[in-house]
């Protein structure tokens, strides 16, 4: 049985932006972690005109992918007349929401992810509905795809974009924090070359079952750590549960 006082001998590494990573990162040290931050993404607003000609209020639901959705893309839909309904992954990007003085979100009880929301009885009727993803720019298009062949009329509305931090980064700690697909493939890509190798052979949490199988493609040689879904205190949960396990 390992000693849950191992904690205190971990080194982990926090990969969310700067300026989101605050809560974990100090969390993990009071747990008695030694906490490496190496943010992955770096964010910046982005001017979509590609829906110049979008009228807001005809919306019947606006889905927002994330807490960054919110942040760069709420005041988009504060003018909004008639409220449309809203909706989004998970709880970090309600609460995001409830924060705005939204009072109801409609959002996945489990599974936060854009798999979890197509299941939502509000989403399945959606023929001729107007929708809005407010988003990132780029990503999955599985929600998209997946919505219009339900009927609905579906439209982007991406309000920033993520970019590769200009850095380089050591191959430090026993365990990191990967939330998405990108993170990893920035990790890598930011990793110093001589360590790579040493990158690839340390243990991993990840946030949901896509982002295992798309880190094994990357090389990592040690099955990932599957949380049950991205939120901070799940992915301490995941490595507690870790720590205090047989080898």
């Amino acid at each position: 049985m390992k000693n849950a006082n191992l904690l205190a001998q971990l080194k982990v590494v926090v990969t969310r932006p700067d300026g989101q990573n605050q809560d974990l990162s100090e969390t993990l040290s009071a747990l008695g972690a030694t906490v490496i931050t190496r943010p992955c993404i770096a964010l910046e607003a982005y001017a979509d005109d590609s829906n110049s000609a979008l009228d807001l209020q005809q919306l019947d639901a606006v889905i927002f992918i994330s807490a960054n959705a919110v942040r760069f893309g709420y005041s988009k839909m504060q003018a909004l007349v008639t409220p449309p309904q809203f909706f989004c992954v998970g709880s970090a990007t309600a609460n995001a929401l409830y924060d705005q003085g939204v009072t109801a979100v409609t959002f996945p009880e489990y599974d936060f992810s854009s798999e979890g929301l197509l299941q939502l009885p509000d989403l399945q009727a959606v023929e001729g509905k107007q929708i809005v993803i407010v988003r990132g720019r780029g990503g999955r298009e599985l929600l998209y795809e997946t919505l219009q062949a339900r009927g609905a009329i579906v439209h982007y509305l991406e309000t920033y974009q993520r970019i590769l931090p200009k850095c380089q980064y050591s191959a430090e700690g026993d365990i990191v924090f990967i939330t998405s697909n990108e993170v990893a493939d920035n990790l890598v890509q930011l990793t110093i070359e001589a360590e790579k190798q040493q990158l690839l052979q340390t243990q991993t949490i990840v946030g949901h079952e896509n982002i295992a199988a798309h880190i094994k493609t990357l090389g990592f040689s040690k099955t990932p750590l599957v949380a049950a879904n991205p939120r901070d205190d799940s992915m301490i949960k995941t490595l507690l549960n870790w720590v205090n396990t047989d080898d």
